[in-house]
């Protein structure tokens, strides 16, 4: 098939096979389809109140819904995605090389996952857990943008192009200093390009797939997008029938009048239908536009169709760009039953307690404002043993009642009809069968103060979301595998994120955060990667910190062991702990103090020299008679004589110059004669 931009956008057989091919898939994803919309409604407040008739048909009826649903999610959400994911990576091979590839390898993948994050300018992790907790799927999605982000007149690649037309032209550099030069530069270029990997969450809803034992053989994504921009970028326009077309072709309208198709409807009725089909070797892009959907005979038009190189064709499989993680598995193969959602169990308990919520909050409107009658008066004097009736009230002016006023006779309030029982025994029932969703002790809510109790209590409520956990760890490291293939494969260079830099190797970076560079020479190969995440949950760390040091004594577990089940890198814990023994020897002190004196000094030298106060001047020393030497005086090691004077002598005995060793006979251990050494001047009185 052709994957040239002018072959395609003609294909009227392409864009039938694949409308057809997505109706086939979708076929089987209704029951998911059909799960999710329920879940979505009961999110978003949009279930269905169910009240008796006569309270419907009021008009004044109040449908009130249960925020239990939007409370316990947001809980399980928060605690799953508060921690941003930790790479865990297998050193390859032993010895200091194999683990600063190790540290570097993580430090730099949670980096890239943060810059990813910012250059969409949203959170990707939240939306990915938040569609995994309350629609049983989430789906990540990673592609290389190498072109995108480095191409332009201003981008990387034009950059580094004219900088090598500028280095080339310059006689001062040889060969090698061009090259030092413009590796310098264009490595700057680089560090302020955007991260040539991209990654989004995708919803689910959106999304079909068809797998075999081997991994997914087809993806589609099924989405409404903008129609200007979208147009735009894939050359296309739309007829005035609402049909997408070429825009080259004369019945296209101009981009001005793109809006007139759509008419007045709602925001996704203003959109376009994409349809984005991979599969082990091709990505087909087709557009739909508002007749193309809702016409008679369905159509469209195929804007793109390239080979992506994702795919392993030995065995039919895509590595990515997607990677999905279900919620809580089951055995069931069936999509919608495969990965269920926290959700699913309660749906019809959300919609019961809406009703009977509805049910209360009308009875307490009706009632809540006091009424008030005339009593019945006893048999007798002309009136009724029961009272007036509406026909005795006809023709006789209601009287407004007004507080604090007197009236003739006396008044009693109507007593209004209360709710039943078991009506309320019924509501009671419905919220603690919700409130075993989210249990009190993962809100907060706890009754004991003991820090074990606390930790068991959590740890066996905690164990449902275990299956969810594992499943987002899971797609999570395929998917940052798959990162790590495309730099090596699709990018190509080296590439750079700005992150906590690793502690590991003899250059010990001082500040902890930093660029960190990945080269293809870095991966060597080697994608197999793992993600850690950490749900914030009431525990007591005291406790897990004594276990593990009571394995660690008992050799039930090794010191890397620990470390890392505490959360922590073995190689940079070693090395930081070596660290501080250097720096809590007393060598190290001495040497620190003796800096700090020096630096003081110095300081202190350079306020009184801005000041203008020069070094206190030495008073005035009497000379010696002539003839006799200059009297040297001692000072510190080093320090300069004043002017005039002779320097100390390298022995540091002041101004007395030592006696030589003098041995008698050559014999040595002879004890020394004393005397004045030899060729020395005569003093006063010898």
């Amino acid at each position: 098939m052709a994957d040239d931009l002018d072959d395609v956008q003609g294909d009227d057989k392409l864009a039938r096979g694949t409308l057809e091919l997505v109706e086939d898939v979708k076929a089987d994803f209704v029951e998911r389809d059909k799960m999710i919309t329920e879940c979505t409604k009961a999110l978003f407040y949009e279930n269905e109140i169910y009240l008796p008739p006569a309270y419907r048909d009021m008009g004044t009826a109040i449908g009130v819904h249960s925020p239990l649903p939007t409370i316990n999610t947001n809980t399980v959400v928060s605690a799953l995605s508060v921690n941003s994911p930790k790479v865990r990576f297998t050193p390859v091979g032993s010895g200091d090389n194999a683990t600063e590839n190790q540290a570097l390898r993580q430090r730099f993948f949670e980096g890239a996952w943060e810059r990813q994050q910012e250059e969409a300018a949203r959170n990707i992790f939240a939306p990915f857990v938040h569609a995994v907790v309350c629609k049983g799927c989430g789906i990540l999605k990673t592609t290389e943008r190498r072109k995108r982000a480095w191409g332009g007149t201003d981008g990387y690649y034009a950059k580094s192009k004219a900088r090598r037309k500028e280095l080339d032209g310059d006689k001062r550099l040889d060969d090698d200093g061009r090259k030092r030069v413009w590796d310098r530069d264009t490595e700057g270029y680089k560090r302020a390009a955007p991260y040539p990997i991209a990654s989004i969450d995708v919803p689910p809803e959106t999304f079909y797939y068809v797998k075999n034992e081997d991994g997914l053989s087809l993806a589609i994504e099924d989405k409404l997008v903008p129609y200007y921009d979208t147009l735009t970028r894939y050359g296309a326009a739309l007829s005035k029938a609402g049909k997408v077309i070429g825009a080259k072709e004369y019945t296209a309208l101009p981009a001005t009048e793109w809006s007139s198709v759509f008419g007045s409807g709602t925001l996704n009725d203003r959109h376009l239908r994409m349809l984005e089909v991979w599969d082990a070797e091709w990505v087909t892009y087709l557009l739909q536009g508002p007749e193309d959907r809702a016409g008679s005979s369905k159509g469209g038009m195929v804007v793109r169709r390239f080979k992506h190189g994702y795919g392993d064709k030995q065995r039919g499989v895509l590595r990515g760009p997607y990677f999905m993680a279900l919620g809580t598995t089951t055995s069931d193969r069936a999509h919608g039953r495969e990965g269920l959602p926290i959700l699913f169990g309660y749906l019809d308990l959300f919609k019961v307690l809406d009703s009977f919520l509805s049910i209360r909050v009308n009875a307490g409107y009706m009632t809540g404002t006091p009424s008030f009658k005339s009593p019945k008066e006893e048999y007798g004097g002309g009136k009724s043993p029961f009272g007036e009736d509406a026909v005795d009230q006809a023709g006789k002016k209601t009287e407004k009642f007004e507080l604090g006023k007197i009236y003739e006779g006396d008044i009693q309030p109507i007593d209004m009809p209360r709710t039943g029982f078991d009506f309320n025994a019924a509501i009671e029932g419905v919220v603690a069968l919700i409130e075993r969703m989210v249990p009190p002790v993962m809100q907060g809510a706890v009754s004991d103060d003991s820090g074990y109790a606390i930790n068991q209590a959590a740890h066996l409520a905690s164990l449902s979301w275990s299956p969810i956990v594992r499943n987002m760890e899971f797609a999570l490291s395929q998917r940052v595998g798959f990162e790590s293939w495309l730099l090596e494969k699709k990018v190509g260079e080296t590439v750079y994120v700005h992150g906590e830099l690793p502690f590991t190797g003899p250059n010990r970076p001082i500040n902890r955060k930093g660029w960190i560079a990945m080269s293809p020479e870095d991966l060597g190969g080697v994608h197999h990667y793992s993600v850690e995440l950490e749900p914030e949950k009431p525990k007591n760390r005291i406790l897990d910190t004594r276990m593990h040091r009571e394995l660690r004594e008992l050799g039930a577990e090794s010191e890397r062991q620990m470390v890392e089940e505490l959360g922590n890198n073995p190689a940079e814990v070693r090395f930081e702990r070596k660290v501080e023994e250097i720096q809590n020897s007393p060598e190290y002190k001495a040497m620190y103090l003796e800096r700090v004196m020096k630096e003081l000094g110095l300081r202190a030298a350079a306020q009184a020299q801005e000041a203008g106060i020069g070094p206190p001047q030495a008073p005035p020393q009497p000379q010696p008679p002539t003839g006799m030497p200059q009297p040297v005086l001692a000072g510190p090691p080093g320090a300069m004589p004043p002017p005039g004077m002779q320097p100390p002598p390298p022995n540091g005995q002041g101004g007395i110059p030592p006696r030589p060793q003098a041995v008698q006979g050559g014999q040595p251990g002879t004890p020394v004669q004393p005397g004045p050494p030899p060729g020395s001047m005569p003093l006063p009185g010898q």
